[in-house]
């Protein structure tokens, strides 16, 4: 993703109310000398700084500060969400699809969910076979990692 893009969808992500924060380029790995997901803001001249002084730096987002709850499905290994999914679904048991999704490096998927109120869950970790719920976390935007 071009620099002028990743601002574009970084502003575009604060203004829809998503605390965003840069990460290294081509990696998920914060800012030297920042405090990270800490740093996580809607203000646009703080965004706007970032990115016109870190040149090609990825986008993180973070979820509990932002309402974001994000159903992680993952294809590593042995392991296949996607399959999961569908076995749920057979079991009557689907996700909405009426939302925002996106595909990962490792052809998984992000199921993205706004709340309105404090949820009672933070994360959990392999709630199904390669399946996670996020809450409490921090995601990278669509952006590059490791060329991909």
């Amino acid at each position: 993703m071009r620099q002028s893009a990743v601002l574009e969808r970084a502003l575009q992500l604060a203004s829809d109310g998503i605390a965003v924060f840069p990460f290294t380029p081509d990696s998920k790995v914060p800012l030297k000398n920042s405090r990270g997901y800490l740093d996580a803001t809607t203000d646009q001249q703080t965004i706007a700084g970032w990115f016109e002084h870190v040149l090609r730096a990825n986008l993180g987002m973070r979820l509990d500060v932002s309402g974001l709850l994000v159903v992680d499905v993952d294809r590593h290994g042995k392991t296949d969400g996607v399959q999961t999914l569908k076995q749920l679904k057979d079991q009557g048991k689907q996700l909405p699809a009426a939302t925002y999704i996106e595909q990962t490096p490792n052809n998984g998927l992000h199921y993205f969910f706004r709340y309105n109120t404090a949820l009672p869950i933070k994360r959990k970790i392999g709630l199904y076979p390669g399946i996670d719920v996020l809450a409490d976390f921090v995601l990278i935007a669509p952006s590059v990692v490791n060329g991909g």
